[in-house]
């Protein structure tokens, strides 16, 4: 066969792999909204609407404390990639913090585990610094998982308190923790040992059907991840204990919501309500922001600890509700800022 017939039928090969994973991707996506949306409406119709609506009016002014705690979270979580970043190629803090609201609000939309939106931050880098701002995604993400896992233990700590729980429950959560740190320890391993970025630089030249065979930008991406990946550096963990912290943040909002709606929760109760999140956010992948699955999820557990699910799915609505807020607040004040800043808003990486 001639090299250019095969070099065609490479191409039209590649180009229907593609499609196929993109249309994968889609039906996975609008099935896992369906399936989302069902859930959500039997429970609300086993519950009742309006249980639902006079739970919530008990919450009162209380619930700026959420906001406010939520806002808090945001920031801290907004760091650790900032701290990954050399100090010559960071954005300002407050892009940082900007891009990790972008980032949330694309997450929910594309879940798949905390990654889908998170390239929507290079937005806030200069062309040349991108490399170094994909390895230090990349990093990000690998001490999220880590502190995911950290979180995930000491809710365990909660289940085992707890008898009249079952078992299970923490038997998933045992295994969640394990999950977690073997695809953080995996995910390190692969970034260092691959040449992820080199690959992941191939892939987009293949994909734009580009002729050249520079591999700077991959190259970059992998020195850089080496750079930030080593031993003796305190990046690393700096960016753990602020995901760590920030993740105790968001599940002290929701123990806070508890109190406000009347339901104040023992210490172990809370451990386990606040790190619920992270195990569903493992299991429930594909469904954006676990819509309906959040909610199931935490009145069967509070069923079995004799306290309303009623209470329960009011708590996850409440959390649902400062999301809307957060982006009816700030959205419109970073697109205006973008606005003024037309030289961050092109989406190359190199």
């Amino acid at each position: 066969m001639p090299e250019s017939v095969a070099t065609c039928e490479h191409l039209r090969f590649t180009a229907c792999a593609c499609v196929s994973s993109s249309i994968v991707k889609l039906a996975l996506r609008i099935g896992g909204f369906v399936l989302a949306i069902g859930i959500l409406a039997y429970i609300v119709a086993r519950i009742g609407v309006h249980a639902l609506l006079d739970q919530l009016g008990q919450v009162g002014w209380g619930y700026t404390w959420i906001l406010v705690i939520h806002a808090f979270a945001l920031v801290i979580a907004s760091i650790p990639w900032w701290v990954l970043l050399p100090v010559g190629r960071r954005p300002t803090l407050g892009g940082a913090i900007a891009s990790r609201i972008f980032a949330s609000g694309a997450n929910a939309v594309l879940p798949l585990f905390g990654l889908g939106g998170e390239l929507v931050r290079l937005v806030w880098l200069k062309k040349h610094d991108r490399a170094s701002g994909v390895a230090a995604l990349v990093v990000d993400r690998l001490m999220y998982g880590v502190a995911s896992a950290t979180l995930l233990a000491v809710g365990l700590v909660g289940l085992l308190h707890l008898p009249q729980l079952p078992d299970d429950y923490a038997r998933t959560a045992t295994i969640g923790v394990a999950v977690l740190l073997v695809l953080s320890a995996v995910g390190t391993i692969v970034a260092l040992r691959t040449g992820m970025g080199a690959r992941i630089h191939r892939l987009i030249q293949r994909f734009r059907k580009q002729v050249d065979h520079d591999t700077q930008f991959g190259d970059s991406v992998d020195r850089d991840m080496a750079t930030m990946l080593q031993v003796r550096s305190a990046a690393p963990w700096l960016a753990w204990l602020l995901h760590s912290l920030a993740r105790g943040l968001i599940g002290a909002e929701i123990v806070l919501g508890f109190y406000l709606l009347g339901a104040p929760l023992a210490w172990d109760e809370a451990l386990v309500f606040a790190a619920l999140p992270v195990i569903l956010a493992l299991a429930g992948a594909i469904v954006p922001s676990q819509l309906g699955v959040h909610e199931g999820a935490q009145a069967l557990i509070a069923t079995s600890l004799g306290i309303s699910p009623t209470t329960a799915v009011a708590v996850v609505l409440l959390m649902r509700i400062r999301q809307l807020i957060s982006a009816a607040i700030i959205g419109p004040m970073l697109l205006v800022r973008r606005r003024r800043t037309p030289e961050l808003v092109s989406p190359g990486v190199a």
